[in-house]
């Protein structure tokens, strides 16, 4: 759809009746990147999404947003913050944390600060759901023991070895370590910040199911759209500029050769 996230009437058109799962979404960061509408109160629009968001939130869903970060007047701009306050207020609180480990910065004067390699991926849950183990061992199948150490509250060391086996997947850890977009070297790129498909897939995997209903706010180039249709997951989507939503059905249209069921 071509709408306003932050208007509940548009959301209502979209989910038509069916609530979301997953919500995973990377709104605009404040000034950092020139889209086609100007943003000017992040504040406002990150809150009248979130509010017109959780109004179709499934009991057990999770929502988790990406963001970047932001330096102004040798300063990091903690934008996030106020966001995150009026989000709890509203019985929303901060439930995961987590890094998004790019593996490569770019290169150049920083500023003298290190060269920035993360993002920040903040989750919030309604109900209680458990991560989905995705990650594989280097060996499937293998069967062995675990041995490790813990610290006990003296400050001891305590060794334990378990019997239990390890298995062949793991529940992903706080730091996601998935590249960057690699932007196309012809052609051009299709929106100024484009996600790596891999970093949707790993959040997609982990907290829905198949024919779950994922929701992204923000659509941009369509990469949600794509990742949940491979996944065999069901996408609402949106984006209030034109233009990102032509290229979401142009895109759509190259990889099904189809449009999607609905368009407003």
């Amino acid at each position: 759809m071509c709408g306003d996230a932050t208007d509940l009437h548009h959301v209502v058109q979209l989910m038509d009746g069916q609530p979301w799962r997953c919500l995973c979404t990377s709104p605009p960061y404040l000034s950092r990147r020139h889209y086609q509408q100007r943003i000017t109160d992040w504040q406002a629009l990150a809150l009248g999404f979130m509010e017109a968001a959780m109004l179709w939130a499934a009991p057990d869903s999770d929502a988790l947003v990406n963001l970047g970060l932001i330096y102004e007047h040798r300063r990091v701009v903690r934008y996030w913050e106020p966001w995150l306050d009026a989000c709890e207020a509203r019985g929303w609180p901060l439930f995961g944390w987590y890094v998004w480990d790019k593996l490569s910065g770019f290169p150049g004067n920083h500023y003298g600060r290190l060269a920035p390699t993360h993002e920040w991926l903040f989750h919030f849950q309604q109900g209680s759901t458990q991560a989905q183990a995705w990650i594989a061992t280097k060996t499937p199948g293998a069967r062995r023991s675990m041995t490790s150490a813990v610290r006990d509250p003296n400050g001891q060391m305590r060794h334990f070895t378990s019997s239990q086996p390890v298995g062949q997947y793991k529940v992903p850890d706080s730091v996601l370590r998935i590249p960057r977009y690699r932007r196309r070297r012809s052609g051009g790129d299709f929106h100024p910040a484009m996600q790596a498909q891999e970093f949707q897939a790993a959040i997609l995997y982990t907290w829905s199911q198949p024919d779950d209903v994922v929701y992204d706010p923000f659509g941009g180039s369509g990469q949600t759209l794509l990742t949940a249709h491979a996944l065999g997951r069901r996408c609402v989507i949106m984006d209030i500029a034109p233009v990102y939503v032509a290229l979401m059905l142009q895109r759509w249209l190259d990889v099904t050769g189809e449009l999607p069921r609905r368009l407003q």
